[in-house]
């Protein structure tokens, strides 16, 4: 069985205590369906960046 790992919204974890799973947009920028205000992008070590 093969594992697929979810994108969660790492602001929604820290102010709510849960995991949110983001949407992909436009070219690599992920947002939060539950914040507007919540869009990250990889940086190149693979971390998220607010954008």
């Amino acid at each position: 069985m093969r594992l697929k790992f979810k994108d969660a919204c790492p602001s929604c974890f820290i102010e709510k205590g849960y995991s949110v799973e983001m949407e992909p947009r436009e070219e690599g920028v992920f947002q939060c369906p539950q914040n507007a205000a919540h869009r990250f992008k990889r940086d190149e070590q693979g971390y998220w960046k607010k954008v």
